[in-house]
């Protein structure tokens, strides 16, 4: 099948074959920014029972829909999706006008459950973003939701890089990489897991943004927990890990730092630049990396598991 045009009559074509009937959106930004901005926001479909005789189609021009529109009743910029993709643009330390965001399938229905012809409503959709993406210059792009990432992440042939706890129950939040050094960040859907503006959320969302390590982790892991209160004993009682350490063999770290190809290195840049226990386990709890020569790659190195490797052998100590 021949690539779609990209522009709003190809999309009402399509609307009208597949037999939708409640309005389409594509774009919750200006057009022009497929063509400028630095990051990509792609979120399912338009939701509502009702087709919005007020809302932009094809694109909002005068702004981002996230922020200037008027959803359900409330104020603008006050639905609570709104607020949170809000934070998540403030967390990724950029303005909406240097965000590219829209939706994967342009259709709208009441549920996703409830799309009329939803295999070849998301088909479309995909050959729309790969249109996109061929213009696009987005360094990161950001999928909300996991049917999002599953017919995108192939579209970016995108790699499975690391993911953390979402500190929310079994959600995680993963990384991927794709060629050209694009990044993408897979979320969980903020209508439902509304990650942003809750602590430990947020820190596990700022850990997965820290400069990109080598190493796939196919798996999620809970955030170790580093406050113990037992000291280290014949019975098994765990090490305690709190208070000030020191740096006795800083080269050493540094060099495991700068290991561009060993995911571990995430761990001692943090060993570097904090000289506590708690500032390394903010920094880096919830991470977990496998590595070939541990485990066979099977098994996951934690922050608190590497942080104990370097004091046992002596490379940190309690201060």
């Amino acid at each position: 099948m021949s690539e779609p045009a990209l522009c709003p009559e190809a999309i009402q074509a399509e609307y009208q074959r597949l037999g939708h009937g409640i309005g389409w959106r594509f774009l919750t930004c200006p057009a022009k920014l497929i063509d400028t901005a630095s990051v990509a926001l792609i979120t399912l479909n338009p939701g509502g029972d009702r087709d919005d005789l007020n809302a932009p189609r094809w694109s909002v021009e005068n702004g981002n829909a996230y922020e200037i529109e008027s959803w359900r009743g409330l104020p603008r910029g006050q639905d609570p999706l709104q607020r949170q993709v809000q934070r998540l643009i403030q967390c990724l330390g950029v303005d909406f006008a240097d965000v590219l965001s829209g939706y994967l399938v342009p259709f709208r229905s009441p549920t996703w459950k409830s799309l009329p012809n939803k295999h070849e409503s998301v088909a479309f959709g995909l050959r729309l973003w790969t249109e996109v993406f061929k213009r696009s210059c987005a360094s990161t792009v950001v999928l909300v939701g996991r049917d999002v990432a599953s017919g995108l992440l192939p579209t970016l042939e995108a790699t499975h890089a690391m993911a953390v706890s979402a500190d929310w129950g079994t959600q995680t939040i993963d990384r991927f990489s794709c060629p050209g050094g694009r990044t993408v960040i897979v979320l969980p859907h903020l209508s439902r897991y509304r990650l942003f503006g809750r602590a430990g959320s947020e820190q596990a969302f700022r850990n997965l943004l820290r400069p990109q390590v080598s190493g796939p982790v196919h798996e999620a892991f809970p955030a170790p927990e580093m406050k113990e209160i037992k000291q280290t004993s014949m019975s098994g009682g765990r090490t305690r890990l709190s208070g000030h350490y020191t740096k006795r063999h800083a080269d050493f770290l540094r060099q495991r730092a700068a290991r561009a190809d060993d995911p571990r290195s995430v761990f001692y840049e943090a060993m570097l630049k904090y000289d506590t226990y708690e500032a390394y386990e903010n920094a880096t709890g919830g991470i977990a990396v496998k590595v070939a020569s541990f485990g066979n790659g099977q098994v996951p190195i934690t922050s608190r598991a590497e942080i104990l490797y370097a004091r046992r052998s002596g490379h940190i100590a309690d201060a």
